[in-house]
């Protein structure tokens, strides 16, 4: 009894120590695992933090972006604007030289060359004097002088005279008759076909042809009109004459 009495106590001991054992083991595994929950924690709140500071930089350098196109966008409208607002000005500038020989004996007009170019009022600024012979093609006193004409345009060009022929019974470019009268002359200076504006303006007033008026490069008149054909030697002295009318 005595040896059944130790065995038992040693039994209760190993069970008590053994369950000890056992209690603290159980302990550190829970330790263990609480530590590796709280580290799982605490890595997906780092990475719900990463995340979140991503999200976060997107949402940024969207805005950032986006007030840098907003900022350029707003500089293209200015620039734009300005550009606009410099050709504006650029054409106001443009019809005022148009218009500045509104006032002159044939107004504002557009037409063009026998040859086929728009021309407006402003080919008489190209030219101290401008004379303007207004012809017809079934105009016989037209086409005989138009040889001397032609002498007279070309010994005149150097000293700022300039002879234009304007052609009343033709109004589109290229005409078979005017060009072949053109040729056998040698009229071979600017010829403007008719047109409704310069009709209006003035070639109404013309009662027969040929006529001939003298302009300045304000295409205002100088001197009277002459109505009939001239020799080359009245027109030469007619010329001079006018060219000392403008210098003065």
């Amino acid at each position: 009894m005595h040896k059944k009495g130790f065995m038992v106590l040693g039994l209760a001991l190993c069970v008590l120590l053994g369950g000890c054992s056992s209690g603290n083991t159980q302990k550190e595994s829970k330790e263990t695992q609480s530590e590796a929950r709280t580290e799982k924690k605490t890595e997906k709140e780092t990475e719900l933090a990463s995340e979140t500071n991503t999200e976060i930089g997107a949402e940024k350098h969207g805005e950032t972006e986006t007030e840098i196109n907003s900022e350029k966008h707003t500089e293209t409208e200015r620039e734009t604007g300005a550009a606009g607002q410099t050709e504006a000005e650029t054409v106001s500038q443009e019809d005022t030289e148009v218009s500045d020989l509104s006032d002159g004996l044939f107004g504002v007009f557009e037409t063009k060359t026998l040859d086929g170019e728009k021309v407006d009022q402003n080919i008489f600024a190209q030219a101290d004097l401008n004379m303007v012979n207004i012809w017809g093609t079934f105009c016989g006193p037209c086409i005989n002088e138009m040889p001397e004409l032609g002498e007279l345009a070309e010994e005149y060009a150097e000293k700022g005279v300039r002879l234009i022929g304007i052609i009343s019974d033709v109004r589109e470019p290229g005409n078979e008759a005017a060009e072949k009268i053109i040729e056998t002359t040698g009229a071979d200076y600017t010829h403007l076909v008719m047109s409704q504006s310069l009709k209006v303006n003035y070639l109404d007033q013309v009662q027969a042809v040929p006529t001939t008026i003298f302009l300045d490069r304000e295409g205002k008149q100088v001197g009277e009109v002459c109505v009939g054909a001239q020799s080359k030697k009245n027109w030469s002295k007619l010329i001079d004459e006018m060219l000392e009318e403008v210098a003065k």
